[in-house]
């Protein structure tokens, strides 16, 4: 086990509901984590007072949206590595540890693991779009399941709210390797695909396409937190 620093940042935003949860999953890493980070985005349910209950520091972000969330939650923190998370997802208690054996391979700029969202059909899809996307050159990654050396962050595209993950996966593979791990699993959030999966479906993939064919997203999305 390695000991090196680890800043984790979970942006929240009325998830009062979900948030301990995914705390304490975080909270049960085998891999010691330096320091635990919310980032309130205005809520105006109890998110503040249950992430008090197990964060190292809950910040607010004024701005609403969930890359301005992350990208101050990126910018207060101090360690070497960060772990990006959702507030409503279980981590397994060695997601950290694959994380930074990960990082701490030579080269290696970022890594990001497989999105489990609960629908056999989707995530079958979801796993050979992963692997062909990096066959293009374009990884398909999510900010719930991914991580970076800090040195390589230059901030998040945050004009473009449904893609600034994609989008700094293309930057980290410009300084070093960008490691997939299908072993790097998480259960996701389903929310939008309950209100229709083809729809879904439908709309992330205009923006991918805009994204590998025209360099910005061809829609904006509701935001569903």
């Amino acid at each position: 086990m390695s000991f090196d620093s680890v800043s984790v940042v979970v942006p929240a935003y009325n998830e009062e509901k979900c948030l301990g949860s995914t705390l304490q999953s975080l909270r049960n890493q085998i891999q010691p984590i330096s320091e635990l980070i919310v980032v309130d985005n205005n809520s105006v349910d109890a998110t503040v007072e249950v992430a008090e209950k197990f964060a190292d520091k809950v910040l607010t972000e004024k701005n609403q949206g969930e890359a301005y969330a992350r990208q101050r939650g990126v910018e207060e923190a101090s360690s070497r590595f960060i772990v990006s998370c959702d507030s409503d997802t279980i981590y397994p208690w060695d997601h950290v540890q694959k994380i930074v054996e990960t990082l701490n391979q030579e080269g290696v700029a970022g890594v990001h693991g497989y999105l489990d969202v609960g629908d056999k059909a989707f995530n079958a899809v979801y796993h050979y779009f992963v692997l062909l996307n990096r066959l293009w050159g374009f990884p398909q990654v999510g900010a719930s399941n991914m991580a970076f050396k800090k040195k390589y962050f230059q901030g998040f595209k945050i004009r473009y709210p449904h893609s600034f993950d994609i989008l700094l996966s293309k930057h980290l593979m410009k300084q070093g390797e960008l490691i997939y791990r299908p072993d790097l699993k998480v259960r996701v959030s389903n929310r939008r695909l309950e209100e229709n999966i083809f729809q879904a479906v439908k709309d992330h993939s205009k923006n991918y396409f805009g994204l590998l064919l025209l360099g910005k997203p061809m829609m904006t999305m509701t935001d569903i937190r």
